[in-house]
């Protein structure tokens, strides 16, 4: 009877077939630095769309009031044509209201619409309002260059103008 020996196999390290520790470390660590320059990015895009996006809805509404005060809409029904409004506050949730009349009264306010949680007015200063009115037929302001000042980060910031005219713009 012949015994045959069995050999251990042995491995050569340099013909391995995996990855090692090193290599599977610096990859990680690239991958975590891209993530985060990816995921920052993203973030200030995002932020950077709803600053914008919140400046049109504000010059929309805006809009919206000279628009229905030039028609006269009679938001009342009680045959008398108005004047219409957009009031801006500042408080601990920002935001702004539609409503008509020739003065803010809660009760006439026909919408409130709130700023998103990373935005906040800068002008109206905190604890303030501010209150844009259009006449009747020709759609004027009683001010004249008006500004709402709406910031999204110390880097971001929209600035809303209303002039006596009635013209709306922002930048």
């Amino acid at each position: 009877m012949v015994i045959k020996s069995i050999k251990p196999k042995t491995y050569n390290l340099k013909t391995s077939k995996g990855f090692t520790l090193m290599e599977v470390l610096i990859v990680s660590a690239i991958l975590v630095i891209l993530s985060s320059a990816i995921g920052i990015t993203l973030f200030s895009y995002q932020r950077d769309t709803t600053l914008k996006s919140t400046e049109k809805d504000i010059i929309n509404y805006l809009r919206i009031a000279n628009q229905k005060a030039i028609s006269g809409e009679d938001a009342n029904l009680d045959g008398a044509s108005e004047k219409w409004g957009i009031r801006f506050t500042n408080s601990t949730d920002d935001y702004y209201q539609l409503f008509y009349g020739n003065s803010f009264l809660e009760a006439n306010t026909t919408e409130k619409i709130y700023l998103p949680t990373s935005l906040i007015f800068s002008d109206p200063s905190e604890g303030q309002n501010k209150d844009f009115i259009f006449n009747r037929v020709n759609g004027a302001t009683t001010s004249d260059f008006v500004i709402i000042s709406l910031l999204g980060d110390a880097t971001q910031l929209k600035t809303i103008t209303v002039n006596s005219n009635g013209s709306i713009s922002g930048n």
